[in-house]
């Protein structure tokens, strides 16, 4: 057992979040970002993900616009209990 918490206290945990952008162009490749990893999605969004107590949206969507890339549309998305459990088993594999 690696946790027993409550969910709330569990997916707070993870201290991440996705902003999907979905461009006005194809991306052939994931633009630079600077300090932002991003991948292209199997439909063609750039989904970059980042620490929140790192850096907020607006400094994602900064560097997004930096890159050249046209915002069409975007979504956040925050970690899931999924995101939570590999994180944790993950996490406790190294310790191991």
């Amino acid at each position: 057992m690696v946790a027993c918490e409550p969910t709330p206290q569990l997916l707070r945990r993870l201290d991440t979040r996705t902003v999907v952008i979905t461009p006005q162009a194809p991306l052939s490749e994931v633009p630079n970002l600077g300090r932002f990893e991003g991948r292209i999605r199997q439909g063609g969004e750039l989904a970059v993900t980042f620490k929140t107590g790192e850096a907020g949206v607006e400094q994602v969507l900064t560097a997004v616009r930096d890159a050249g890339v046209a915002i069409k549309d975007l979504s956040t998305e925050d970690p899931d209990l999924e995101d939570v459990f590999m994180a944790l088993t993950y996490d406790a594999a190294e310790v191991a």
